[in-house]
């Protein structure tokens, strides 16, 4: 019998590093979190910080615990072996990891492939130094998809790298405050946010972190590109309370662009839909969307849901027609019908046909072209997944089946004239294109240092290309694999 505990909070004044929001680690934490294991931990937000995890750690004996959960506890124990032993001394360390992705799509995207595929190597190497509350962290990323990505404006690679995962961070009491360049994502790990995921490059930022027992708030203010000739800017603030079995969050963020207008949001107290200091007509454009989360576990079963509200036409104009309204939703469930070794999970996600998009090209909801939440919009998305975990360590099998129908809304797209854009329905635009596909995906990772995925099915699509009565059947297979090597030791006098 599981029993429902909220751990004591690792002490804020430690220097921890952050645990990356696309590290191998989160998908056994998702695990165990899930089955009422490493409860202090918040389900919906990553990027960790280390020391959290090994908090969780520190109470779980593998000797004690069914397969695969033992199994999933050795291989964190053993990445976490530092942050769980009990002194911790300044410390400094390198990393290096590197492998490949590999598509029949240029789109790393089965269900919107595009393009003929190819094989595409990357690199990471940093070091990091964390001395009581401090933490120093650098990294280099060489990617060699970043070049053919279809949905990401150019970059420019100095040396072939960009910086990633570099960021200083200090902690003071309750409070830790980041400045630097990472990963974050507001949602279930694996799956993108709606309003903050870990979709697009990273970008600079300043953030803090402020934990005081079940109440927590997470706040930043990022730099994103430069576009149609505008610096643009995103705030962003999180508001949740969590219990061992409960997380319920309210989230705003607000993309701005103009000059002089950075200090206006970088309090992380104040309530963003309220804070508009600039007259009309002053050329400080103010993209706002509000959403909430919520996260439950009920014995065997693992509820999630996500709301997000981009803009709704409370008070349409004399003679014309509400607007559409844009939104986005997500609602999941996962369930253990029997033992450890089977999850069925079943998942629907809808995003409007005009979500993250604006009058004015500057102020839509991307960063070089990708979402800063999810990639694509005017779609609905239904999955229905089993993850299988046989004898073999390290070893999950996925079958699923999927149903996608997508339209032509495109938040890249100039915004439509306002008499079209109000006779427009507020999901799939013109020719909807609808993809059935039947997959098994799939991970081996008998070691931390170690790790294989792939993804192979076939789908069917109804109305190919968005062409009315056209279809077309394909097979897409995505295979990555990585490996991933650190070393640390203590700082000696």
């Amino acid at each position: 019998m599981l029993i429902w505990a909220v751990p004591p909070a690792p002490a804020q004044t430690a220097a921890s590093r952050q645990l990356p929001a696309g590290h191998w680690a989160y998908e056994p934490i998702q695990r165990l979190r899930t089955r009422g294991y490493l409860a202090g931990l918040d389900p919906l937000i990553q990027p960790y910080r280390r020391a959290e995890v090994a908090t969780g750690l520190r109470a779980l004996d593998p000797d004690t615990l069914p397969q695969p959960v033992a199994g999933w506890v050795r291989l964190l124990r053993e990445e976490f072996a530092a942050e769980i032993a009990t002194q911790r001394p300044a410390r400094l360390g390198v990393v290096i990891a590197a492998g490949a992705r590999s598509g029949t799509t240029d789109r790393l995207d089965a269900l919107r492939p595009q393009g003929p595929g190819s094989v595409w190597p990357w690199a990471h190497g940093g070091g990091w130094v964390e001395s009581g509350p401090l933490v120093v962290e650098t990294g280099v990323r060489f990617d060699s998809y970043l070049r053919h990505d279809p949905d990401q404006r150019p970059i420019s690679l100095r040396m072939g790298g960009l910086a990633e995962q570099t960021y200083t961070s200090l902690s003071a009491g309750p409070a830790v405050l980041t400045l630097g360049r990472f990963g974050r994502s507001w949602g279930p790990a694996g799956r993108d946010g709606l309003l903050v995921s870990r979709n697009s490059l990273s970008y600079p930022q300043l953030g803090v972190d402020v934990r005081l027992g079940r109440i927590a708030l997470q706040s930043f203010t990022g730099e994103l590109d430069t576009l149609a000739g505008t610096r643009r800017y995103l705030a962003a603030n999180r508001f949740a309370y969590s219990t061992a079995r409960t997380t319920l969050a309210l989230t705003e963020a607000v993309l701005y662009s103009g000059s002089g207008a950075l200090l206006q949001f970088l309090n992380p107290f104040t309530v963003l839909q309220f804070e508009h200091e600039n007259p009309p007509g002053e050329g400080l454009a103010e993209n706002l969307m509000l959403g909430l989360q919520f996260w439950r576990a009920w014995g065997r079963v693992e509820t999630y849901a996500e709301g997000l509200l981009d803009d709704i036409d409370l008070q349409p104009a004399s003679g014309k027609r509400r607007a559409p309204t844009r939104y986005a939703l997500t609602a999941g469930m996962r369930w253990r019908p029997s033992g450890e070794r089977v999850e069925a999970a079943v998942e629907y996600q809808r995003v409007s046909s005009y979500a993250y998009r604006s009058v004015r090209p500057a102020d839509r909801f991307d960063h070089l072209g990708r979402g800063l939440g999810p990639n694509f919009a005017d779609y609905d998305h239904l999955a229905a997944l089993a993850d299988v975990f046989p004898g073999i360590a390290g070893l999950r099998l996925t079958p699923g089946l999927e149903v996608l129908r997508q339209g032509e809304g495109d938040f890249r797209a100039p915004f439509p004239e306002d008499t079209v854009f109000r006779s427009s329905p507020s999901l799939l635009l013109g020719v909807a294109e609808r993809t059935v596909r039947a997959s098994l995906r799939g991970r081996y990772q008998p070691l931390g240092a170690f790790w294989l995925s792939w993804d192979l099915g076939h789908g069917w699509i109804r109305n190919a290309g968005h062409v009315a009565g056209a279809s077309a059947s394909r097979f897409e297979a995505l295979v990555s694999a990585g490996a991933r090597l650190e070393f640390g030791s203590a700082i000696r006098p």
